[in-house]
């Protein structure tokens, strides 16, 4: 071959057996594009790591509801019993007269549909185990390689993708192996890049493509290390080593929740006797005879445990078990005496929890970390005693216990605040929080961790509730007023340790706040109300939050019209107040028609929630 003259500029035309020489940018471009297909095997086996594990996860709740079932069911009657008695003393004691006829009467209708005449073990269908052929597990990476939502590079695209990989999944599934190879031949993978792109085109092209893909791999990989970190992976894994030993976790976990029942039970007393006293107080105040004052343990609300979704609840009453059974003797009998401080100390009671809250926050709590927002805290709390005992007295009979002082110092910052002394006292707060004395301390405290302020909408001065607006998909954060629920901020944050995840449970088993859980196909997505709020607003009203801030903030288009709630097979009616409600879980479903499905709009909802600050987002 003639050499080109140095003085014409020539373009060769590639012509069978010519190789090019491999120029830098050459070499760079096929670099790229072995990386790019590299990443997209990455986010293949994520994704089936993701799958597998949800799998795993799945079938150890089923097997939890299926192994302590009665336990269970002892368990919320337990709670729903006494959660009876508190609810109609909290009725007498702060509902207008005029008011408690109508409210008691629903009062009783719920707990009449509550009641269930026997306990009867649940039908639950525990998933098939993971598939265990290899074929069939390179046939789904290879599948989620070309069909991953997130590998879309269109709004139509990714709709039709959406809907391959809800039929793959339900494949891998089934264990189809034939239909699984069926689609894999009738689809082909597109190039990254033309060939005939000029150079500079495609090398910037094949970058962008690579950072689009390697954010989706990182956020799959952040989804199953939530996953890895969640409470039930976490029991599931100390199953696990236990049958590897030949043990029975859960057989001993057993034992330990019929142990908590028989205690819980000898609660009923104590709040019929609260009640009886709430009923003679509420007698006498309506003839105008004067009443004598309650009994130091006695006058605050029990709590009854609930959680939106049974199977995370066993998860959550095994892992208490779990700790009962791991405890010390020694902390055994501390849990005894930090039950004992409710009657006896209240105000001691309430530094310790304090301090254990604290303790619980990855962070300090701007609430209790100076000393002048302890003592406006600490001074609410007692405001109803019947001797008022300041802070700087109670952190000297707690001495020995708790104490005021440096909780954390690095070469940079030190945080102040109350820290616990003794590590049996911190092995026992636990076990003592299953107590219904020290339960109520607690309610207390968490209803003043907020923020003081007054609120726009009805003037109220008080501490704010911190909430999930939203959860699930999607984590919106709202501080509301105590008085009328309304948003005086909504945020979103990273998922974490933060308080309020760490806390979240604690509130709703306190009732400080109720759990609205709307079921879209797989995907859950919760709504967290103020009791006030849940004695006031309808299905309506929960349909309009998840309309706004779920679909029409993530660009959804689905109209509220086509949107619609279900129980029961059969559509809720929009107008029934939320109160009526004893099941607290519906499910979403799309009116026939519709151009987007559920199961479409929930991937669309995960790719536009993890890429939400990422630029260029379809």
């Amino acid at each position: 071959m003639q050499a080109d003259s140095d003085d014409t500029p020539v373009v060769a035309t590639p012509t069978p057996g010519l190789i090019l020489a491999p120029t830098p940018a050459r070499l760079e471009r096929e670099r790229l594009r072995e990386r790019v297909s590299a990443v997209k095997d990455e986010i293949a086996a994520i994704d089936l790591g993701v799958a597998n594990l949800r799998r795993d996860l799945g079938g150890f709740e089923a097997m939890l509801e299926v192994r302590l079932w009665r336990e269970h069911e002892l368990e919320l009657r337990l709670a729903r019993v006494i959660g009876y008695l508190e609810a109609w003393g909290a009725l007498l004691r702060q509902t207008p007269r005029a008011k408690v006829e109508r409210r008691g009467r629903r009062l009783n209708r719920r707990q009449a549909a509550a009641a269930r005449p026997s306990l009867e073990p649940p039908a639950v269908d525990a998933p098939p185990p993971p598939p265990t052929d290899l074929r069939l597990k390179d046939a789904y990476r290879a599948l989620a390689r070309r069909f991953h939502p997130d590998l879309a590079s269109s709004e139509a695209e990714r709709l039709r993708f959406s809907a391959l990989m809800v039929r793959i999944n339900d494949l891998y599934r089934d264990g189809d192996l034939t239909r699984l190879l069926a689609l894999f031949s009738d689809s082909e993978e597109r190039p990254e890049d033309d060939p005939a792109v000029e150079e500079s085109t495609a090398l910037a092209k094949l970058r962008e493509r690579l950072q689009w893909l390697e954010g989706v791999r990182d956020n799959l990989a952040d989804e199953h290390k939530t996953l890895e970190n969640s409470a039930t992976f976490g029991l599931w894994r100390r199953h696990q080593a236990a049958l590897a030993a030949n043990g029975d976790l859960i057989h001993e976990l057993k034992g330990e929740l019929e142990d908590k029942i028989s205690r819980g039970t000898a609660d009923i007393g104590i709040a019929i006797r609260e009640l009886e006293a709430h009923v003679e107080h509420y007698n006498r105040a309506q003839t105008g005879l004067k009443t004598t004052k309650a009994r130091a343990n006695g006058g605050a609300e029990l709590e009854r445990a609930f959680d939106p979704q049974r199977p995370h609840r066993l998860v959550r009453l095994s892992l208490e078990a779990l700790a009962q059974k791991r405890a010390s003797a020694a902390a055994r009998a501390e849990a005894d005496a930090i039950e004992a401080l409710a009657v006896g100390e209240p105000r001691v009671l309430r530094l310790l929890l304090f301090a254990f809250v604290a303790d619980l926050a990855p962070a300090p709590l701007a609430g209790i970390e100076h000393l002048a927002d302890l003592e406006r805290r600490f001074a609410a709390l007692g405001a109803a005693d019947e001797v008022q005992v300041s802070l700087e007295r109670t952190l000297l009979a707690a001495a020995d216990r708790v104490a005021f002082g440096v909780r954390r110092a690095t070469a940079k910052t030190a945080f102040s605040g109350l820290r616990l002394l003794p590590p049996v006292t911190r092995e026992a707060l636990p076990l003592a929080l299953g107590r219904l004395r020290v339960r109520r301390e607690l309610k207390r405290v968490l209803a003043v961790l907020g923020e003081e302020r007054t609120c726009d909408a009805c003037r109220h001065t008080g501490f704010t509730v911190p909430l999930f607006h939203i959860r699930g998909l999607d984590e919106l954060r709202a501080n509301v007023c105590p008085a009328c629920g309304a948003a005086l901020e909504r945020y979103f944050m990273p998922k974490g340790k933060d308080l309020q995840a760490v806390l979240n449970t604690a509130y709703l088993d306190l009732e400080l706040v109720s759990e609205w859980t709307l079921r879209l196909g797989r995907a859950t997505v919760a709504m967290q109300l103020l009791p006030a709020q849940a004695e006031t607003l309808t299905v309506a009203a929960l349909k309009a939050r998840l309309c706004a801030d779920v679909l029409l903030r993530h660009r959804v288009e689905v109209k509220a019209r086509d949107v619609s709630l279900w129980q029961t097979g059969a559509p809720v009616p929009e107008r029934t107040a939320l109160a009526q409600f004893e099941t607290r879980t519906f499910n979403v479903r799309f009116a026939r028609g519709t151009s987007t499905s559920v199961a479409e709009a929930v991937d669309l909802l995960k790719h536009r929630i993890r890429n939400r600050f990422r630029r260029d987002v379809t």
